[in-house]
C-alpha cells in the first residue's frame, strides 16, 4: 500500500515538473542587460528591452510600447504579438537587432542563446 502512495507521488512530481518546463517560454527568462549570443557562438550585445507578446492577439492595440518597436508597421506589428528583445549594438552605427521570441533557442545562466546568425536579425531603422 505504501509503494502506491510513493508511485503516485513520483507521477505528480513528474508532472509538476513537466508543467513547470512547459509554461515558461525562453523569452520569459530574459531579463534587461543578458548577453546575447547567435548561433555560432558571436556576441550580439546586451539586451535593452524585453517585450512579453500575446501570439493569439487579434489586434496589437494596447500592447505599443512608446516609440518600440522602431521598425516597418507589418514588422512592428508581428514582434509586438510574437514578443522580443532589443538587443544593443555597440558598434560605430548603433543601429539595435530585434529578436523574435522563437528565435531563442535557450537561456542559460546569463546568456541568451539565439536559433539563428545576426545577420538573420532585424535592424532597427
Amino acid at each position: 500500500m505504501r509503494a502506491v502512495g510513493h508511485n503516485q507521488e513520483a507521477k505528480a512530481v513528474r508532472g509538476i515538473a513537466r508543467w513547470t518546463t512547459m509554461a515558461k517560454l525562453p523569452i520569459e527568462l530574459v531579463r534587461e542587460e543578458m548577453r546575447v549570443v547567435d548561433r555560432d557562438g558571436k556576441e550580439v550585445g546586451p539586451v535593452e528591452l524585453v517585450k512579453l507578446g500575446d501570439p493569439d492577439a487579434v489586434t496589437t492595440t494596447g500592447q505599443e510600447l512608446p516609440g518600440e518597436p522602431e521598425v516597418p508597421g507589418e514588422l512592428a506589428e508581428r514582434l509586438l504579438r510574437k514578443g522580443f528583445l532589443k538587443v544593443d549594438d555597440k558598434g560605430l552605427l548603433d543601429r539595435d537587432y530585434y529578436v523574435e521570441a522563437d528565435q531563442i533557442e535557450a537561456v542559460e545562466g546569463n546568456v541568451v542563446r539565439l536559433k539563428v546568425e545576426r545577420d538573420g536579425l532585424l535592424r532597427e531603422v
